[in-house]
């Protein structure tokens, strides 16, 4: 459509642009949500946050948020973007108007600096990013985990152990932790976001509730995690188990991780995680770590 224009949205300056924002996402993703909570969602507190708007006209027809968080690669500090609410009203669906909202974001958050963006896609949009915008997918899985199971299928050749006989020749993307946490703090309190440490090792998350045979069971959901030493997992499970008072942990991360091969016994596979790279690197030449702590639905 020629009169199809995309636009940068600040959110909280007109009032009646707020509400076609919310009307938009409630349109396409159901559920009808107010500007505060979105913006913590979105972390859009921190200045860092895009939202760009697809018009025809006047009229918000499309839109994608775009989240922006710190990683380092070895020791190089890089951003990237996550994208997310990405909404197309009901009756402009089918036009391909939401990838040309993508593609003008794709080329703006490249000139602005960012080596990639990722998205957590339902199976849904999952075609779109893999067939129309040229992304990469890879596997999540989920691991249910206590101490005691953890014990015995450790193996001290893996990850980042001190008595390790593993190198890889990947250089290793982690997210800076100390973002997420500062988010999902603002987001849910400080009373319920949780920071734990063990030696050298950390990891953040929050307690949950899951239903399992009928009895509602509490667990601690890890948003993201650093081990300095393998042998060290155990006592920061333990430390979470026993401050949390829950009888285990739960962590969600992408198959290629470094700390995959810990997990890969005990998984559950879950819908993915899919990239696309805007600067210099490769994902065939990282070992990319990425947590459920790094969407916006955490």
């Amino acid at each position: 459509m020629d009169d199809f224009e995309v636009k940068r949205i600040e959110l909280g300056e007109d009032p009646a642009v707020d509400s076609a924002v919310l009307l938009l996402i409630e349109d396409a993703l159901g559920g009808k949500r107010f500007l505060p909570e979105f913006k913590k969602r979105i972390n859009y507190a921190s200045g860092t946050t895009i939202v760009f708007g697809g018009y025809i006209g006047d009229q918000l027809v499309c839109m994608s948020v775009f989240m922006k968080m710190s990683f380092s690669i070895n020791s190089t500090v890089c951003f990237g973007y996550q994208s997310g609410f990405n909404a197309t009203g009901s009756d402009h669906r089918g036009q391909g108007l939401w990838p040309k909202l993508m593609r003008y974001s794709e080329k703006y958050l490249q000139e602005s600096g960012a080596e990639f963006i990722y998205v957590f896609p339902n199976s849904t949009s999952l075609p779109l990013y893999l067939k129309k915008l040229d992304f990469e997918s890879f596997d999540m899985h989920r691991m249910r985990i206590t101490p005691g199971i953890l014990l015995t299928k450790l193996k001290c050749n893996l990850v980042t152990c001190d008595c390790s006989s593993h190198h890889d020749s990947k250089a290793a993307l982690r997210p800076m932790l100390q973002e997420s946490i500062v988010w999902k703090t603002n987001e849910y309190g400080a009373e319920k976001i949780k920071q734990y440490r063990y030696g050298k090792s950390v990891a953040w998350g929050r307690k949950k509730t899951t239903v399992k045979m009928g009895l509602n069971v509490k667990f601690f959901e890890i948003g993201g995690f650093e081990v300095s030493c393998v042998r060290e997992l155990k006592g920061l499970l333990t430390t979470i188990c026993r401050g949390e008072r829950v009888m285990f942990c739960s962590v969600s991360l992408n198959e290629g991780s470094e700390y995959f091969p810990l997990f890969n016994s005990i998984s559950l596979e879950e819908e993915p995680l899919v990239i696309k790279m805007l600067g210099d690197h490769k994902t065939s030449n990282l070992s990319l770590n990425f947590f459920s702590g790094l969407r916006d639905t955490f």
